[in-house]
């Protein structure tokens, strides 16, 4: 019985260190997606802006949503564009592995409580 507590025990410690650094990366990510994201809000805004104005001065019709926002995205530097898919999918794979790392904490806490019941049923 011994040996499973150490195991658990074990685990817990790597999974929190792993749940630490991914969280750090996490964070690292959202600082370098912010100044992104407000470049693209504001490429969205402006493009939406330009598009709305066309439409009351000269009476264009307003293009179907989708292509409003391909449109606006044209308007962004590609380095920009590129840099912000990255970050978007690092992103979602530091949020996916937090949250398989959460599940296996969880895990590990039943166990080492079910540990800890066994222990007080002996005694």
């Amino acid at each position: 019985m011994t040996a499973d507590l150490g195991t658990v025990l074990v685990k817990l410690d790597s999974y929190a260190a792993e749940l630490d650094s991914c969280s750090r990366k996490l964070a690292d990510v959202e600082s370098e997606l912010e100044p992104l994201n407000n470049v693209y809000e504001e490429a969205m805004d402006d493009a939406e802006a330009s598009f709305w104005e066309r439409h009351e001065d000269e009476g264009d019709k307003l293009p179907p949503q989708h292509m409003r926002e391909v449109l606006a995205r044209r308007s962004i530097k590609r380095e920009i564009r590129e840099q912000r898919a990255v970050l978007l999918s690092r992103r979602k794979r530091l949020e996916k592995r937090i949250r398989t790392l959460s599940d296996l904490v969880d895990a590990q806490r039943s166990i080492l409580s079910a540990l800890k019941a066994e222990l007080e049923a002996v005694r």
